[in-house]
This record gives C-alpha cells, structure tokens and sequence, in this order.
C-alpha cells in the first residue's frame, strides 16, 4: 500500500487501510481467475467446430462472458473515494467505487450488497430492542456499506410501526433457524429447479395458514428471511439448501438435539445439530426424495448479528468455488432469485437493494484510492489542484479536476521546466 505524500491524516490509519487493501487484493485475485475461466470457455467453444453454441434462457454462452463484462469485472474497485469521520467514532466508510455490479462472480460486488441487507436488519430489530446489536465500526461490512444512517430510515420505522401493532414485540416469538435439502445432483438446474418448488409449496402452505385456514403443518411462520446456497463436490455434484430464519406463531416441540461422527474423525469427535422429526418428515413428503434438514431454536436476543450473517453469507458462498465451475453456472443462475423476505419482513425491501449516494451531516475527511501496478494508492483530497506526470512528454493524470484551462496552464509550466532542464 502507497500514501501519498500529503496524506497526513490517512498515515493515522495506516493498519486499518492495510487490511482493507488486503481483502481488495484478494478480491481482485478472484476477479482475474473469473475473467480468465470466461475466456477458457469461450476459447474451447469457439474451437468444437462440431457443436453448436449452447443456449440457456434464449441466450449464447458467448453473450453471458462478453468482452465488456470481463473488463468491468477486471477493473472492479481498482478506484474509489473514501470518507473518514472527524468527529465520534471516526470511521471509515467507502463513499464510491468504480464497482462491476456482477455480485454472483464477484466477492466485492457481492459484500458490499450483503452489508446492506445487514445494515437494514440490523436496524430493523433495534426498533425493538436498542441495545440488542453492538455496532462495530471496524468490521469490513461496514466500511464498504456507503450507506450512513445513524438510526433507522423513515420506511423501516413505517413497517416497525405497524408489525408491532400487529404482533407486538416479535423478539418474543418462537424463533429457529432451519436448513431445507434436496438431493445431490451434476445438473444444477433439475436440483436448483427441485428445491425451489418444494419451497414453494411451503410458502402457499404459510399463506393459507395466515389466512385462517386449518392446516396441519410445522411452518406456522409469521416472518421469515431466507437464502439459498449452492455448494459443489465433485464426487457428489452440487448441493443447494435453502437457510431460513424464521419466526413462528405455535413453538416446534420435538426439536432435539442429535450426535454424529462423521468417517474420517476420531470416535472420540462428536458433532451435534438440531432437527425435528416433524419438519423432516413434511419437507420428505413435499420432495418425495429428500430429508435432511436442520431446525435449530434460538434465543434471538443472543448473538443476533451471527444468524443475520449466516442467512445474508449466501452472497459470497458462490465466490467459494472453483472459478471455473462458477463461470459454467453463472449463465444458469443469471437472474435468478437468491434471497427473499416472508411475512412481516416482507416490506423492507431487503430483495431490492439499490445503491445510494453517500449524505451525511457529520464532519469527514475525504481521500482518493487508486490501483495501479499491484499496489492501491491513497491520496488525501483536497481543494487544491494535484498533478501526476506520467512521461516527460507532459502527459498528465488528473483526479480532482475537469478544468481544460487549468491543465493547459499546468502543461505550459511544464514546457517551461524541461525547457530549463
């Protein structure tokens, strides 16, 4: 990591800055890996002169890996400007990026999106309980969440208000967190496919259950978060599971706690996990082939932003994968609906994050981040004009100013200089 010369309040947070460059470092590690897998598919499809081009969702392979695309997704971050608060807690948020917006390929795109979600959950419970979630300004989700909002917006205390008139306070509601599988598959749309429409069925059941209907079912859910995760093997092919976080009206009694060991650990090395029978023997009956799951109870009020994390990681689990085999996906997964809110959670719009401008009344430090030749530079910005000349031809990079005049004039000084030299 570079710093300027005339970035004394950046040396401050020198450590700081440093890890949050090395996490960049890695992302865009990821992003040359994904963009050269787009290109090794292209390559061996264009040389299987006996194949046709394959077409998912009316679509060419070739139209999901484009050459514009893989630039954007290159050059991802490689720019931003970030903002340090003088006053408070004096954190550090980045206020803008030169961002792909391809989150399904890329870790960057894909948490800052996650933090957002977070961020708004996490507001929406403190409505509840102000002291139930400790903020930690230092968390890498923080800084890259641009959004500053000291309390809840107007919208998230809008649907506070009338959850709470309709449920009271929903800290006290029976609480779990469950996982839904289906059964292995090397084709990712039939096992993908499969799962989402047993959930389905789920949720019309929680929809007739709210209506008032008598229907005898474990899922007596009022407000529910949910995401879906793919995971790969080889042997085995891809696994997804849906992870819920669900808040139930009638409590699930055979919740249990059962022991396992799995082949390859010792006897002595026991894992344990939470399932009911109830839940498992639903989900078979709805899938016809599949019963694992998991139903875990929580006290909510505990360790709160752990399980927020656990359902919003969904985000970067596809990042996990071999590049090569998320690269074979992508064109499958392209559009397709990884999270979702149910029941009082419904109006947040956690499912339509947009990224906004950064406002913020408080008093910050505003400095420049660039990325050139491995390394990320930072400058502070001021108001004054700064110059960097790249050859002795006078040819100049200009990060504060749009002003022709002003660099006509700075180029003229610099005529003068090699004149004298």
């Amino acid at each position: 990591m570079i710093i300027s010369q005339n970035s004394k309040n950046i040396n401050l947070d020198r450590e700081k800055l440093e890890d949050i460059t090395e996490k960049f470092k890695e992302f865009k590690k990821h992003n040359f890996n994904v963009s050269r897998s787009m290109t090794h598919i292209l390559d061996c499809m264009r040389s299987d002169k006996f194949h046709a081009e394959k077409k998912i969702k009316g679509k060419f392979y070739s139209e999901f890996f484009t050459q514009n695309k893989q630039n954007r997704i290159i050059r991802c971050n490689s720019w931003g400007e970030f903002a340090k608060f003088t006053d408070g807690k004096k954190e550090i948020k980045q206020t803008r990026s030169n961002a792909c917006g391809t989150h399904l390929l890329c870790p960057f795109c894909a948490s800052r999106k996650a933090s957002k979600i977070q961020k708004r959950m996490e507001d929406f419970f403190l409505c509840f309980d102000d002291e139930i979630i400790e903020h930690n300004f230092d968390d890498f989700a923080d800084v890259v969440n641009n959004e500053y909002k000291p309390s809840a917006s107007e919208h998230t205390k809008e649907v506070y208000k009338k959850v709470n008139d309709k449920f009271g306070n929903i800290l006290d509601l029976n609480w779990y967190f469950s996982v839904l599988t289906v059964k292995n598959s090397f084709d990712v749309d039939e096992c993908l496919n499969h799962l989402k429409r047993g959930f389905q069925t789920i949720r019309e059941k929680i929809k007739l259950y709210k209506k008032g209907r008598d229907i005898d079912t474990v899922f007596t859910v009022l407000g529910a978060v949910y995401s879906i995760e793919i995971t790969y093997n080889p042997y085995t092919g891809f696994h997804p599971h849906i992870n819920i976080l669900m808040a139930t009206d009638k409590k699930i009694d055979d919740c249990k706690m059962y022991k396992y060991r799995k082949q390859k650990e010792p006897k002595k090395v026991t894992n344990c996990y939470w399932n009911s029978e109830k839940l498992s023997a639903e989900w078979k009956s709805i899938t016809k082939d599949s019963f694992i799951t998991s139903c875990t109870p929580l006290n909510i009020r505990v360790g709160l932003k752990e399980n927020l994390m656990e359902i919003i990681k969904y985000a970067l689990k596809f990042n996990d994968m071999n590049t090569n085999i998320l690269c074979e996906i992508y064109p499958h997964l392209y559009r397709q609906r990884f999270f979702g809110t149910l029941g009082f959670f419904y109006g947040l719009g956690l499912d339509k994050i947009e990224i906004e401008e950064f406002v913020s009344e408080r008093e910050y430090i505003e400095f420049v981040m660039t990325y050139t030749k491995g390394q990320y530079c930072f400058t502070e910005k001021t108001n004054e004009v700064d110059y960097e000349f790249q050859d002795c031809d006078g040819n100049m990079t200009d990060l504060y100013t749009n002003d022709e005049a002003v660099k006509q004039t700075k180029k003229a000084d610099w005529q003068k200089i090699k004149t004298k030299k």
